[in-house]
């Protein structure tokens, strides 16, 4: 009888060690169930999408020098470098003044061109910027020549008048002003201020008479003549 009550109770607690092994096991499986969970909520914040991101690069400025009226474009390129489709607006100043402003929109990591088109009429060097980016482009200021002096005629008695005649010519890049000086023996007698466009011409003319006979040496600008102007009797007699 006692060895039959010691086998029953190792059979007893045979089966309750079984049970605590298995509800140990249930347990350990269910906490470790449990903890993946904040894992995945920190997953699902890293999925947030990001918004849109723009990057300008690339600013091109041509052609770098044009004549007044000319036109010159500039072009820069802008790249959405974030996760979200969005809007950028470019502006183009010119020695800080505006000049044009657009509007782009642009899916995640898509690339355009933005380009504007302006005419300058002032003459010289001119900073161009784009959001930031900065190029430059030049127009030549205005240049004047001056050809094809002419005096007429070139003999004339006291009191009669005379014509005297020069080219004046723009070869610049921009319209401007040119103050033409008829100077006889060194000093300014008349002047006449001419306003040309690039590559234009202009003949001035002056017209004057002297009183006295003589040699009268005459300049315009770097361009040199002389009339005669005899006595009225002396020049009667010829």
């Amino acid at each position: 009888m006692e060895s039959t009550g010691q086998i029953l109770w190792a059979i007893i607690g045979s089966v309750v060690g079984a049970a605590l092994v298995s509800i140990i096991f249930l347990m350990t499986t269910l906490f470790k169930r449990k903890k993946p969970l904040p894992e995945l909520e920190e997953e699902e914040e890293k999925k947030e999408v990001p918004p849109a991101s723009f990057e300008i690069t690339n600013l091109l400025v041509t052609p770098s020098k044009v004549n007044e009226g000319e036109t010159v474009t500039v072009l820069a390129q802008v790249t959405n470098v974030g996760g979200s489709t969005g809007k950028y607006d470019v502006t183009l100043t010119v020695d800080g003044r505006v000049i044009g402003m657009k509007e782009v929109i642009l899916e995640p990591s898509s690339t355009t061109l933005v380009n504007f088109a302006l005419k300058e009429t002032l003459g010289g060097e001119h900073k161009v910027e784009v959001n930031g980016l900065q190029g430059k482009f030049f127009v030549p200021p205005p240049k004047f020549t001056l050809s094809d002096l002419t005096i007429t005629p070139d003999r004339v008695k006291e009191d009669e008048r005379f014509t005297i005649a020069v080219k004046v010519t723009n070869e610049g890049g921009s319209t401007g002003s040119y103050l033409t000086e008829l100077k006889i023996k060194g000093l300014t007698e008349m002047a006449q201020e001419v306003t040309l466009a690039p590559g234009a011409s202009q003949i001035v003319s002056f017209t004057t008479a002297k009183k006295n006979a003589g040699f009268y040496p005459m300049e315009i600008g770097d361009l040199s003549g002389r009339i005669i102007v005899e006595m009225a009797n002396s020049f009667e007699r010829i």
